[in-house]
């Protein structure tokens, strides 16, 4: 069984959107017996102005169980705010926990914060972006973070070609698979897109180097999509790897290709 509910403002009301609902589901055994039951429910609002600030929140929570209940509530709050058409941010934080017998308990906070800078050049356009993440285990003993940290530039070099570079660093306090201490680890990755400006096919690759606790890894990827005849296009994406798994050196690979058609 579900139920929702949503009320949506009008165009220059600060609250653009409220919404709630909840579900309910019964399981039953041949004698009809109640063998388990969940529920779960959920609100979110969203506000608003005129598109230059916008907020959200959400809420959702869920039990599980009949003699032994499980419970789980994730709490989400975010804003995002374009200051100028060069500048602009978003600021989120999470809190969700979980508690049962057949759960591990656990309350975890996590923030976010972005920051984009796309000052204009003529007619091109230069982008910087540069973000955080933190989470934080209030249960574990002592208190576990994940702290990870980037930033990032894309610079057209010609109307049809765009490089960029991208810088990720992560720390995590629990040491990683029995290492004797913290420590961190980077990833750099430099790409290019070819596409634009009438031409039919899009062209992005990327390769990234990766070092640190999780040990050296290298990333490639390609992807292309093409607009054919009439409606048609067609999608096609290829990424390998390589990594040591338990001292030997692995290479997985994944290829796809997508069609659609446009009426």
């Amino acid at each position: 069984m579900d139920a929702n509910v949503a009320y949506h403002g009008q165009k220059d009301d600060a609250l653009k959107e409220i919404a709630a609902g909840g579900s309910d589901s019964i399981s039953v055994d041949d004698s009809g017996a109640v063998v388990n039951n969940q529920a779960a429910w959920k609100a979110s609002p969203l506000f608003g102005d005129q598109g230059a600030l916008a907020a959200n929140a959400s809420y959702v929570g869920s039990i599980d169980g009949i003699s032994q209940v499980s419970l789980t509530n994730t709490a989400h709050a975010a804003v995002s705010h374009q200051v100028t058409p060069e500048i602009s941010y978003a600021l989120a934080a999470d809190l969700s926990n979980s508690e049962g017998p057949d759960v591990q308990s656990t309350l975890i906070q996590s923030s976010q914060a972005k920051l984009t800078v796309a000052p204009r050049f003529g007619e091109r356009v230069v982008t910087f972006t540069a973000d955080d993440t933190l989470a934080l285990d209030l249960m574990a003993s002592p208190n576990a973070i994940l702290s990870k940290a980037g930033a990032g530039v894309s610079v057209p070099i010609l109307t049809i070609l765009t490089t960029r570079y991208r810088f990720d660093w992560e720390w995590d306090s629990v040491p990683y698979f029995g290492a004797p201490a913290p420590d961190s680890n980077y990833r750099n990755a430099l790409g290019l897109t070819l596409g634009g400006q009438g031409l039919p096919i899009t062209l992005t690759t990327e390769y990234a180097l990766s070092f640190g606790f999780r040990g050296l890894r290298h990333d490639g990827t390609l992807s292309v999509s093409a607009s054919l005849w009439k409606g048609f296009a067609l999608a096609g994406s290829l990424s390998v790897s390589e990594y040591d798994l338990n001292g030997a050196p692995a290479y997985p690979f994944l290829a796809s290709l997508n069609g659609s058609y446009s009426f």
